[in-house]
């Protein structure tokens, strides 16, 4: 009844006035996060009263802000281990005087093994800024995710809960009630695969490789618009993809078209892992046929912060590719992302290559896994991190690169080869980009011999006549404080002999388009190599990076729709080809 009372005053005011009640929310957060009780008690009214009547607990009354301050400090006391809190809300309802939602407590740092999260239900009244009445009831997980809309605070950074949307992901096979039905349908009704980053769900029609970042409207209910990225447009052509709360069914809404598709839920386990002292976490996928001794992938990242889904779900995408050729697929969280220890930031080639040879020896101590059959797949930035495992003592059975500059190039021509193809797409003039260039190349070249400093400091001057290149250029001095990525891996690391003596089975697939790897130069370094009947070198015609399907090199990863049909098939036939072996 005090729910309902709370409300009985305001049930058609607008919606739009409620934003205006944020600020005792966003106190009460900055409150938590201090653990600060009297900061907390602060964004009630003075006779404001808290109320809880949660199942499993005697019902709580706390009447003006002194009472209210004692109950926050009691609760502050009570958490142990991690410092952290992190408290967000969603509404179910929000109105000028009060509102209706969910709310989420997290103790420790965001996506860490060690992190809880507690969840309840509120119903507030609100004036002038202030919590006049705070009613917490029961809320669970799916409560809060299956609320419309996004989280209050910090949203750009809101990272999808695994205990709640992994349930999505995987193979949804079309659901039809009779041939008769199939026959009527105008187009071939084609799987869809559903995976993940750590902010958004993709899908992957798989007969056409039209590919999609989905836009959130609710915990099972996305949108999907014209691009990979790019938020959606509320257009006809717009698809929904609306999932059931048990995650068993999916309804795919296309302009006046609607088709349910049923899951084929994925077996999977978690793997934990160290390499040193440094804690490793991730997934292991599973072939939906298991034997006593199965082959295995270990996957690896790109550049940047990447989970073990990978930039927009890349890396789960190989593992669906090789764990249905058979393979049993090891992902992980980068060091310092996800639920992994350690820093990124600061890793460099030899560190994440000992992450790499960590993975392998964990599925090698497996009674489940062949340990001569134990490859390693990757793509972008992991040219160089497999390439360095191998130079380390890795012996993996097979290696499958897919636009990974490592597979020819140093990073210092990769990192020109992309800046040269940026600048020139940015409509910069030829004069400005090798000026920009040259600077480039002065400051690789004072990181390798200080003493080359002068030359720098010329270049730097000379590339600063072109303002346009402002925010191309590097440090104008090599003498930093900071470690920028530059400090942190090496840059003249030249994968080719490696992957020259290396003697296991080789897959180099490249885009034609790709801005980041001189697909043409890659190809032909590698074809100056003795032949190897176990190396393949594959140029993806109209693709750009990861296999997308462009039009020009300048084309963004970001506004691309599609994969080229080439790429799955390509990986397809190779990993039948190890399997037979």
């Amino acid at each position: 009844m005090l729910r309902q009372a709370l409300f009985a005053l305001s049930l058609c005011a607008s919606v739009a006035a409620a934003r205006d009640n944020d600020a005792p929310y966003a106190r009460l957060r900055a409150a938590y996060a201090a653990f600060d009780a009297k900061a907390a008690s602060q964004a009630y009214a003075p006779k404001a009263f808290y109320a809880e009547n949660q199942s499993g607990g005697k019902p709580v009354l706390r009447i003006g802000r002194a009472e209210i301050e004692r109950g926050f400090a009691a609760l502050f006391a009570g958490i142990k281990g991690p410092r952290v809190l992190d408290l967000n809300f969603r509404f179910s309802e929000r109105t000028p005087t009060g509102d209706i939602g969910f709310y989420r407590l997290r103790i420790g740092a965001n996506g860490t093994s060690d992190t809880q999260s507690f969840y309840g239900g509120f119903a507030t009244r609100i004036e002038r800024g202030e919590f006049l009445a705070d009613l917490s009831m029961d809320g669970t997980l799916q409560d809060f995710e299956s609320a419309a809309g996004a989280v209050l605070f910090n949203a750009d950074n809101e990272l999808l809960d695994a205990a709640y949307y992994d349930q999505f992901l995987g193979t949804w096979r079309a659901r039809v009630a009779s041939e008769a039905v199939r026959s009527e349908l105008k187009t071939p009704t084609c799987n869809i695969l559903i995976t993940r980053s750590a902010r958004r769900l993709f899908a992957l029609d798989e007969c056409t490789g039209q590919w999609r970042g989905l836009q959130r409207l609710a915990g099972t209910k996305w949108q999907a618009g014209s691009t990979l990225i790019a938020d959606p447009t509320a257009s006809a052509q717009s698809s929904t993809y609306q999932f059931t709360t048990d995650g068993k069914v999916l309804a795919l809404q296309v302009s006046d078209r609607s088709e349910q598709f049923l899951l084929d839920r994925p077996t999977r386990e978690p793997a934990d892992f160290s390499h040193g002292q440094i804690k490793l976490a991730g997934t292991l996928d599973f072939p939906a046929q298991r034997s006593a001794k199965m082959p295995a992938f270990v996957l690896v990242h790109g550049s940047g912060e990447q989970d073990r889904h990978g930039y927009a779900s890349i890396v789960e995408l190989m593992a669906h590719r090789l764990t249905r050729a058979g393979f049993v697929v090891l992902r992980f969280d980068k060091r310092g992302v996800g639920a992994s220890g350690g820093d990124w930031n600061q890793a460099g080639f030899n560190e994440l290559a000992g992450d790499v040879d960590a993975a392998m020896e964990y599925l090698a101590r497996r009674a489940d896994i062949d340990p001569s059959r134990i490859s390693i797949a990757g793509s972008s930035q992991a040219g160089w991190v497999v390439a360095k495992a191998i130079e380390q003592g890795a012996k993996p059975y097979a290696v499958f690169l897919l636009g990974a500059a490592g597979s020819a190039f140093t990073v210092a021509e990769q990192n020109a080869f992309n800046t040269d193809v940026r600048m020139s797409c940015s409509g910069i003039s030829r004069a400005a980009t090798d000026a920009a260039l040259a600077q480039q190349r002065a400051f690789f070249a004072a990181k390798r011999d200080p003493e080359k400093q002068p030359q720098l400091t010329r270049a730097s001057l000379a590339a600063a006549s072109f303002p346009e290149v402002r925010d191309w250029l590097f440090p104008s001095t090599t003498s930093t404080t900071s470690r920028e990525w530059f400090d942190v891996l090496d840059l003249d690391f030249d994968p080719r002999a490696v992957w020259q003596s290396y003697a296991g089975h080789m897959l180099f697939l490249f885009g034609s388009l790709d801005d980041s790897t001189d697909t043409r130069k890659a190809i032909e370094r590698l074809s100056q190599m003795p032949k190897n009947p176990r190396r393949q070198v594959v140029s993806i015609e109209g693709a750009q990076h990861l296999g997308l399907m462009a039009d020009t090199q300048c084309d963004s990863l970001e506004t691309r729709t599609a994969f080229a049909p080439q790429l799955f098939s390509s990986i397809d036939r190779w990993a039948a080809s190890l399997r037979e072996r």
